[in-house]
């Protein structure tokens, strides 16, 4: 299943950099065996690739993709300043996990988009959408 979401971002990404030359699109690279050695120390298990991941940075929940670009959006009533737009990338019936929804909900309070696409032409709406 990975392997269907992996050749999805990879033929939305190539799509994105031609259609949008000047925009930085970007894959934050937060996947990884973590549990490729797991040791026991004091009876509790743990990964240390894990360990070191949370020490520099990874943090889970975090979505596929981000387009840096911020947009402005005015509806009637107000005025909406979003600082970038982040995609996550599912295939099927897959769904979100609990740290990505809650990545979700941190991103919206923050005034960044959030978006779950389950196909190129999904993402390709998506993406117009925000910078069009």
């Amino acid at each position: 299943m990975k392997h269907l979401e992996d050749d999805l971002q990879a033929a939305c990404v190539k799509w994105f950099r031609y259609q949008y030359p000047n925009v930085v699109i970007l894959h934050p690279k937060n996947e990884g065996n973590r549990k490729s050695v797991v040791m026991k120390a004091n009876g509790k298990s743990y990964s240390p690739d894990g360990a070191r991941n949370k020490k520099i940075g990874v943090l889970a929940g975090t979505p596929d993709l981000f387009v840096m670009k911020a947009k402005i959006e005015k509806l009637e009533r107000y005025t909406t300043i979003w600082h970038g737009l982040w995609i996550e990338l599912k295939v099927n019936n897959n769904k979100q996990t609990e740290s990505q929804v809650e990545f979700m909900i941190a991103a919206n309070i923050e005034n960044y988009q959030y978006r779950v696409c389950r196909s190129f032409d999904e993402f390709q709406k998506t993406v117009n959408d925000y910078l069009i």
